[in-house]
């Protein structure tokens, strides 16, 4: 009988440790959860109404873009001479 009331004494002993542990009041680290990350994020925005300006970009005509364009996509398909001696490849 004894037995039975320190079984019963410790599980609501260990019950009541175990909610005491459990408290609901928010940690500085919950609070602050992703600030560093919002605030680093935020400070690399240059320009944040950027997207909300919807009119035309002007200052550079047609012709020069096309011509940039051009020199742009053609520089990326230029081959470079590779000569390869046993297992090391030289490029020029």
């Amino acid at each position: 009988m004894i037995k039975k009331y320190f079984l019963l004494a410790a599980l609501v002993l260990g019950f009541i440790i175990t909610i005491s542990c459990a408290h609901s009041t928010p940690t500085s680290l919950e609070e602050n959860w992703g600030k560093a990350h919002r605030m680093q994020k935020k400070s690399q925005i240059l320009n944040s109404g950027a997207g909300k300006d919807v009119s035309p970009v002007t200052g550079l005509d047609g012709k020069t873009g096309e011509k940039i364009l051009d020199t742009y996509r053609s520089g990326s398909q230029e081959k470079t001479s590779s000569t390869t001696i046993g297992t090391l490849k030289i490029t020029n």
